[in-house]
């Protein structure tokens, strides 16, 4: 046992380390953001994301930040970020237990993203006040809010925020005795989560349903959830999640007559939970304890969990917390013959369920109540607390419930199973296709090689009766492929030789392209580049061999953001050499000679290009089209957009209109002669925060089908028109979906490139 808490003490303690490695990482970059030239709103969005990463584990740097946040945001009146920092104090002071303060928070939350239109804001603003209602036993008022903030993420295609509040409203309708619908917005939740890939969010689901089981007596099915939720939570949970599981765990070791197996996961609980700011967690923590105390006969330590419980519950304002915590206080006094006593704490608890309308409260009150006046002598009070607690019980746990229960979780186990024999479908065709090309592979090989034999057969016949019809010409036939013999050994055998060193020499060509590959991905921006310059961004890039032709390039220079999406000639191994050409030229034009103006960074790079590549001395037609855009912030909801393109155009669609529009390019490219020297032509325009950018090479609107017929222009626009407001992960995966039911089996024409950037 000993050995077994050691354990568990290391692996949080590395699960701390890591977590928290990843955590200090974010912040401190966004710090070093923060000593930049930032304006005063780009500021304070900085500082809520600090204050919002420092919300489990440091609620003093909460506080500051969050503070820090305000004061700047009403200094500019900049509502959306005052919202936000309203938000972020309003969590700090409900982790201190201040629900009161933090209700009257989160409603000047709402109302400053209500003025600034910012309907995530307002979504968080409800979805906090339903949690703090439902902490001071308000259900019907925190169901009200819940489903106002789900609506808005149903509006916004939230699918974290939806699956948030299904699980909140979930745990609701669970503390008022409404299982079946806990369970249906709980496998909602789940369904959600597992869509986006959110672990944790599956885990913390799945404690809930295990709490929902364990409500109704279903043990088994409990420590099934409860054991998922504890596999995720070990690879992906917080300190927090951890304290939940193991406490849960522990209380239903209690309840099903495992005294030390409860006793070490509580204890592990309880310590995890004196170290975390959550007084409510630390709360629960005490009472569960309590309960296994009880259980164990262990009166006086069972009394002291119950009243510090009781005091915490009581500065919290949580009613339901205190009404469990007097009947389990009156079931002690009951056991030590303190009837009065008893009855006092049974009578409080009581009217609190009755206020609150929580079922699970009054039918343990009334069923201790019934106890106490029947050691009374009591009867006709003890019988009608006894008719009130079978009236509670039997609303809780009739057969009628368990039998859809168990409907529900065996119409979602078949969900799950047919999703998985769908994918064993799937995947059972692919191994059947391999297999059928493998097959006709080696059936062509064995013709071949029949054939080969039957025309060595031939060959035979005609000797042989050539010999009989001559032995001296057999002989001088002999002798002659004799010397034939020798000569087809010794090319055989320079043949084996030059094959050895064409194999050497492909594995040294081979691991050259490879390590090409990794070199052309490490000069590429990497992704913390790009969330640092961008609100949200989204890269699709395909090359159509193992390196690629297609490049982009990024960076801030004089507080101006450069971005360039490039298609150099060629593909595979000559398009990589020039496109490692060209990201050098790009670094030497704008961050050496600071050209930011697109139109004169291709002007540059054409001028360049030539030099490098000797054009006016050799007959190379190596080149590139590219489209450059310099994107600088005109004021706090604007930005400046110009842009220039070698044949390559730029897309952009705002939230005014709707629509999507195009900035042409100019109908040259760099690397190419022309008898008349062109200019690059500079397109500008102004839009506002939230609009979307996209820029592509040829390779997408060029892929061929079946057909030989090419997906064009206007099909890539209009898959962009229909999709652009969606999250930018989205937009990605249709994209590459559409292509994939383009393609169908054909293979890759070109590379593949298209960028898609929030302003």
């Amino acid at each position: 046992m000993k050995k077994l808490r050691y354990y568990l003490i290391v692996f949080n303690l590395l699960f701390y380390i890591s977590t928290y490695a990843q955590n200090q990482l974010k912040i401190d970059s966004l710090k070093q953001t923060l000593n930049t030239n930032l304006t005063p709103q780009n500021k304070v969005d900085v500082l809520n994301q600090l204050a919002r990463l420092h919300r489990h584990t440091a609620p003093g740097q909460l506080a500051k930040y969050a503070h820090k946040a305000l004061i700047l945001s009403q200094k500019h009146n900049y509502s959306k970020g005052l919202a936000e920092a309203y938000a972020n104090t309003a969590i700090e002071v409900s982790i201190k237990g201040d629900y009161p303060s933090a209700i009257e928070l989160f409603n000047k939350t709402l109302k400053e993203a209500r003025k600034a239109n910012h309907l995530s804001g307002q979504a968080i603003a409800y979805k906090g006040l339903g949690v703090m209602h439902r902490r001071l036993g308000n259900k019907a008022l925190s169901l009200q809010h819940y489903q106002k903030s789900l609506d808005i993420y149903i509006s916004q295609k939230d699918t974290l925020g939806m699956a948030s509040c299904y699980n909140n409203m979930a745990n609701v309708y669970r503390s008022q005795g409404f299982y079946l619908k806990a369970i249906k917005f709980l496998q909602i939740s789940i369904k959600l989560k597992k869509a986006i890939g959110y672990q944790r969010g599956v885990a913390n689901s799945f404690d809930s349903l295990g709490s929902l089981y364990e409500s109704q007596h279903n043990y088994l099915k409990a420590m099934e959830y409860y054991q998922r939720s504890l596999n995720i939570m070990k690879k992906v949970g917080s300190k927090r999640d951890l304290t939940v599981i193991y406490m849960n765990i522990g209380s239903l070791y209690e309840k099903t007559g495992h005294p030390l197996k409860a006793t070490r996961l509580l204890d592990q609980a309880l310590n995890l939970a004196k170290k975390l700011p959550s007084k409510h967690l630390y709360s629960e923590t005490l009472y569960k304890s309590g309960l296994l105390a009880l259980s164990q006969k262990q009166y006086p330590e069972a009394k002291q969990f119950f009243k510090k419980s009781l005091a915490v519950k009581i500065n919290l304002k949580e009613e339901t917390g205190i009404a469990e915590n007097k009947i389990a206080l009156a079931r002690l006094a009951y056991i030590q013959k303190q009837y009065k006593l008893g009855l006092d704490y049974l009578t409080e608890a009581m009217n609190i369920g009755l206020n609150t309308q929580a079922p699970v409260v009054i039918k343990d009150a009334a069923k201790n109540l019934a106890k106490i006046h029947e050691s009374q002598g009591s009867y006709k009070k003890a019988y009608q607390y006894h008719l009130l607690f079978k009236k509670m019980a039997d609303s809780l746990y009739n057969t009628g419930i368990a039998k859809k229960t168990a409907l529900l979780e065996a119409n979602y186990q078949f969900e799950k199973e047919k999703d998985s024999i769908k994918l064993a479908r799937v995947q059972e065709r692919i191994l059947f296709e391999a297999d059928k090309k493998r097959r006709k592979s080696n059936q062509k090989a064995t013709y071949i090689g029949l054939g080969l034999v039957s025309l060595l057969l031939l060959m035979f016949v005609i000797f042989y009766f050539d010999k009989q019809r001559s032995n001296r010409k057999l002989n001088r036939v002999n002798t002659s492929l004799q010397e034939q013999s020798h000569e087809i050994i010794t090319q055989r055998d320079a043949i084996e030789k030059q094959n050895n060193v064409l194999k050497h020499a492909n594995h040294q060509i081979s691991q050259s392209i490879l390590a090409a590959k990794m070199i052309q991905e490490a000069i590429l921006p990497k992704p913390h580049k790009m969330d640092a310059l961008f609100t949200d961004h989204f890269v699709l890039n395909r090359p159509r061999d193992v390196v690629s032709g297609d490049f982009y390039w990024v960076d801030q220079v004089n507080q101006q953001t450069v971005l360039i999406l490039a298609d150099c000639t060629g593909h595979g191994v000559p398009g990589a050499f020039m496109c490692m050409i060209s990201y050098a030229l790009f670094n030497q034009i704008i961050k050496l000679q600071q050209i930011t103006n697109p139109a004169q960074i291709l002007e540059h790079l054409r001028k360049e290009l030539e030099q490098a590549l000797e054009s006016d001395n050799s007959q190379h037609h190596g080149g590139l089209d590219a489209s450059v855009v310099n994107l600088q912030p005109s004021s706090a909801t604007e930005t400046n957009v110009t842009f220039a393109g070698a044949k390559l155009r730029l897309w952009y669609a705002t939230h005014d209109d709707g629509k999507l529009a195009t900035l042409p390019a100019s109908r040259i490219s760099i690397g190419m002669e022309y008898k008349k020297q062109h200019a690059f032509k500079t397109e500008q325009t102004t839009l506002p925060n939230g609009s979307m950018l996209f820029m592509s090479s040829d390779g997408y609107i060029d892929q061929n089908n079946a057909h030989d017929k090419r997906l064009g222009s206007q099909a890539f626009q209009s898959l962009l028109c229909k999709n652009w407001q969606k999250p930018l992960d989205s937009q990605r995966a249709i994209l590459e979906q559409h292509l994939g039911e383009h393609m169908q089996n054909e293979k890759q024409r070109d590379d593949i490139l298209v960028l898609g950037i929030k302003l």
